[in-house]
């Protein structure tokens, strides 16, 4: 059987003979060309309607193509290109026997099927949400609304219009469905199975040297995120070598003084190793409610001192406790002792208290967090199959599954060293280029005892005075 375009004239070979069919896509120059006859000749008027881009690169096969299902041979007569509602594209075949029987097959970017046509009296409708055939159950899973945008070959459709495709999963059997579709008003039912990427591909000479790759790219995109994800630990940590290993040191000291204003200076310590940052966590505790504290580190051997902004104690009218919490900014090894500065307004002896905690290097992880996040989100709309080009996900059109093709998608070898290399410098900076100032907190504190009893550095900060505890 041959069919001649009327407007570019390309002569189209078939094996068989199509019947009742309404339109024709001519595979040359993309022409829709819109039919009423029914009979069994070619020799009707066809109707100019549209004209159709060329097919997509993830169609995999093409008109006429020799297909064989069970002993049984089929000649494509029928490619068309769906897209749903949420965006993406379903392709469909259609195939034909030399004596009148068809078959289906079905494809998106995460299922592939083959369909046969069934009799609606061989369906026994439940309620709206369940059907049987053969005695097994099916339960109405998803709804998809599609139109048509582009075909080729013999079409018994109106191309112009809408489908809704109603999908039923058998309930024993998650690879079988019934599915139901109104076309051009009436309702057709099909009994479907979901097919391997190995078994959909032997049915097609080109489909294994198509771009389709489903969930193979899928995983190797978690693959290589999950190695991403590795190299972006090891770089932080390597560029936070010198801070893994934290130094604590813990001092308790009381001190007492019958002047309003007082330089109490601490015991000496040693800090060891390259660091970054020497945080001062403290319970600062006084009988006097209208203290002003500073808190200075002081290395002994320069002299330099870092000094926090004034404190003032907090007036919880038990006991004038405060959380104080002091990072130090690019505190070198060396031997230090701290002071605590005190002024008050009232005219009495000064008891204080300080209980305080030092740990001289620590990780700012936010970078690290950040990236993680970034890398994670990516990730999730990937197996989301949000990057949607064309209604399919950005990688379908991979000619192999491999690590080295998906890093040519998109220069995403590009995007990926970019990335790094901004990650590393953006760490490097922060660590050792970033100019950096004292940061200082004041936290209100009661111990839960209310006499000033307490165990180190277990602190929680309350507004009712429930305790530091």
């Amino acid at each position: 059987m041959n069919i001649v375009c009327p407007k570019c004239e390309h002569n189209q070979s078939f094996a068989v003979e199509v019947k009742d069919y309404k339109g024709y896509v001519c595979p040359s120059c993309h022409s829709y060309f819109k039919t009423d006859y029914k009979g069994l000749i070619l020799g009707t008027e066809f109707k100019y309607d549209k004209k159709f881009d060329e097919l997509s690169k993830s169609v995999v096969t093409e008109l006429n193509e020799k297909i064989r299902v069970k002993n049984k041979t089929y000649h494509i007569i029928t490619i068309i290109e769906r897209r749903d509602d949420s965006g993406i594209v379903h392709y469909e075949y259609v195939g034909l026997s030399a004596n009148d029987d068809d078959i289906y097959f079905s494809h998106a970017y995460d299922y592939f099927s083959q369909l046969q046509v069934i009799d609606e009296k061989d369906l026994e409708f439940i309620d709206e949400e369940t059907v049987k055939l053969s005695r097994h159950k099916y339960n109405l899973t998803f709804i998809d609304k599609c139109k048509v945008i582009n075909a080729v070959g013999f079409v018994f459709e109106d191309l112009n219009g809408a489908t809704t495709n109603s999908t039923y999963i058998n309930t024993s059997n998650e690879n079988k469905f019934i599915s139901e579709e109104l076309i051009d008003g009436k309702k057709e039912f099909y009994s479907g199975a979901y097919l391997s990427i190995d078994q959909f591909r032997n049915y097609f000479k080109n489909a294994k040297s198509v771009g389709y790759i489903g969930t193979d790219a899928q995983l190797l995109f978690f693959k290589l995120f999950g190695l991403l994800a590795v190299v972006l630990v090891f770089i932080f940590m390597l560029i936070n070598l010198n801070n893994l290993r934290k130094q604590k040191v813990n001092i308790e000291e009381k001190f007492t003084s019958a002047e309003t204003s007082n330089q109490f200076i601490g015991q000496s310590f040693k800090l060891t190793g390259n660091t970054k940052k020497l945080i001062f966590d403290g319970i600062s505790e006084t009988n006097n409610k209208d203290l002003n504290l500073w808190v200075k580190l002081v290395n002994e051997t320069t002299n330099e001192v870092r000094e926090s902004k004034m404190l003032v104690h907090y007036d919880n009218n038990i006991n004038y406790a405060s959380g104080v919490t002091v990072e130090f900014c690019k505190i070198p090894a060396g031997t230090y002792h701290m002071v605590f500065e005190t002024s008050s307004n009232l005219n009495q002896p000064i008891d204080y208290n300080i209980d305080y905690r030092l740990m001289h290097g620590d990780i700012r992880y936010l970078p690290l967090i950040v990236a993680l996040g970034i890398l994670f989100l990516i990730g999730y709309l990937i197996y989301n199959n949000k990057f949607l080009i064309d209604g399919n996900p950005f990688y379908s059109n991979l000619t192999h599954v491999s690590y080295d093709d998906i890093l040519k998608l998109y220069q995403l070898k590009y995007i990926i060293i970019g990335g790094l290399i901004l990650f590393t410098a953006y760490n490097i900076y922060i660590n050792y280029l970033e100019e950096c100032t004292t940061s200082t907190s004041l936290n209100y504190l009661e111990d839960h005892t209310y006499t000033g009893s307490r165990t180190h550095y277990y602190r929680s900060y309350s507004t009712d005075g429930s305790g530091h505890k």
